[in-house]
């Protein structure tokens, strides 16, 4: 792999449809407990419409944010300058080669939570990256990632919720608290949800 590129694995979303763990987090975890956010930010949003279907269905104040500049969503590079009552980080994790990278982005999505906010992280799973990889014979990065497209740059590492949990404690995140719930979006997604203490 000459380059790393992990902005190069966003597709294309429909402009009707939420993300998969984003409209399980509503459905099955926010709207049954009565968590009604008011705003929300769409950390690393690639080219999903999960921010301006967040504000249709809940009429919350949505915002995506993502670094790279994707075509037709170029707005999306302006940093957020608010705290946010949830904010969202969809298959960001999995795309990054190394911890400490995957550590700065989880940093940064953090402190973007407003206290007593929320923080909802999903990945690709461990097993159904490894299952990939292995069927696939994709190589292996030095940090360890699977190489998912050697001439794309891109790779995917699966993590399941106890490594997005271990990985928060890494981030020393003393603040935040694990929410416990039942389920996933599907058997192929790792996920967690945190709430931070009132500051």
């Amino acid at each position: 792999m000459d380059e790393y590129n992990p902005h190069k694995t966003a597709i294309f979303r429909s402009h009707e449809k939420m993300t998969r763990p984003a409209s399980w987090l509503l459905e099955k975890i926010l709207e049954p407990r009565e968590i009604h956010p008011k705003s929300v930010l769409d950390f690393g949003a690639g080219k999903s419409y999960d921010a301006e279907i967040w504000a249709e269905k809940t009429g919350s104040f949505s915002q995506g944010y993502d670094q790279f500049p994707h075509k037709g969503f170029e707005e999306r590079i302006e940093k957020p300058t608010q705290l946010f009552d949830l904010v969202t980080m969809n298959f960001v994790l999995n795309i990054i080669d190394s911890e400490q990278d995957r550590m700065s982005a989880l940093l940064e999505a953090s402190s973007y939570v407003a206290p007593k906010g929320y923080l909802w992280v999903a990945t690709r799973s461990k097993n159904h990256i490894d299952s990939q990889g292995e069927d696939k014979g994709w190589g292996v990065s030095k940090h360890g990632s699977w190489i998912s497209h050697p001439s794309k740059g891109t790779v995917q590492f699966g993590m399941d919720d106890i490594q997005i949990v271990e990985l928060v404690r890494k981030c020393e995140l003393y603040d935040f608290e694990t929410i416990n719930f039942r389920g996933r979006p599907t058997s192929t997604t790792g996920c967690a949800f945190f709430q931070r203490k009132e500051m």
